[in-house]
């Protein structure tokens, strides 16, 4: 199953290397490809991009489109079953992507998957979200299924 990952970049110099080397690092067996939609960066992101990683798809644009229209862009050049949108400074660990298709395949309704984000401490900075009634605001969870469930 080959799954897209989708960075919009925005002025990510500093953080691209470091993402891209984890991404490809921790892929594992998976089939994947990685599509960076650059949002008119002024630092040297592009630049960077294509010496380092020229197997990444690179799309530039000529205005920022924001997080949401980065990724509609990179969703429309993707080629992947699975799509991941990931932001420009994360760093995947081992086994990322096998949890991601594990649940995928065992949960045959499922349409999204998310994932526990930690800081560089180990802090929890998102376990999921939910949708707000009736204005369909988005909340961020910050503590796991199994620190709800706990005393």
């Amino acid at each position: 199953m080959l799954t897209s990952v989708i960075i919009p970049v925005w002025n990510g110099e500093a953080v691209l290397a470091e993402c891209l080397r984890a991404v490809f690092t921790h892929a594992g067996e998976h089939g994947l490809e990685v599509i960076c939609v650059d949002n008119a960066s002024i630092d040297g992101s592009a630049a960077l991009i294509r010496s380092q990683f020229p197997e990444v798809k690179l799309l530039p644009q000529p205005v920022n489109l924001g997080f949401a229209g980065g990724v509609n862009v990179g969703m429309a050049a993707a080629s992947g079953e699975v799509f991941v949108l990931l932001n420009q400074d994360c760093l995947v660990a081992p086994g990322w992507l096998d949890g991601l298709h594990a649940t995928l395949r065992e949960q045959a309704n499922c349409g999204i998957v998310g994932a526990v984000l930690e800081d560089a401490n180990g802090a929890i900075n998102h376990a999921g979200a939910f949708i707000t009634r009736p204005l369909g605001y988005g909340r961020h969870r910050t503590e796991t299924p199994s620190e709800r469930c706990s005393g």
